[in-house]
């Protein structure tokens, strides 16, 4: 009785989750294509990464899962960029979010200097 109990309230559990697939493009505000940007999925309520993938050489990029979830996070991140976060609403099955933009990070660094002194030598040892 038990078991059969379990297999109801479990069978119950996983058809409330429901497939999706969210789509996009990453491109820069110029309008060219971001390849190999990061993008994730987390829950709302406890930032648990759901699903993530990378954009394609044309910077599409698509994810597809299941989840009870009625919304999720979706983060965009690329190097020189400030990470794109959005709330995504799982109204749909089928969710494309069009061009992405992320802005430009000017919080980056110009240049790097590396500077060094060739080590001190006593008696032709070096220290």
């Amino acid at each position: 009785m038990v078991t059969i109990l379990l297999v109801v309230s479990a069978r119950s559990v996983f058809s409330q989750s429901k497939n999706y697939k969210i789509s996009g493009v990453v491109k820069d505000a110029e309008g060219l294509s971001l390849e190999y940007a990061t993008i994730h999925l987390e829950r709302v309520k406890d930032s648990i990464l759901v699903t993530y993938t990378i954009s394609d050489k044309d910077g599409n990029f698509a994810l597809e899962e299941k989840t009870a979830d009625q919304s999720l996070n979706l983060f965009v991140s690329y190097v020189g960029y400030k990470t794109h976060v959005q709330n995504v609403r799982l109204s749909r099955p089928s969710i494309n979010l069009g061009n992405i933009n992320p802005q430009t990070d000017t919080n980056t660094l110009d240049e790097v200097l590396i500077t060094s002194r060739a080590p001190i030598t006593i008696k032709q040892d070096t220290l």
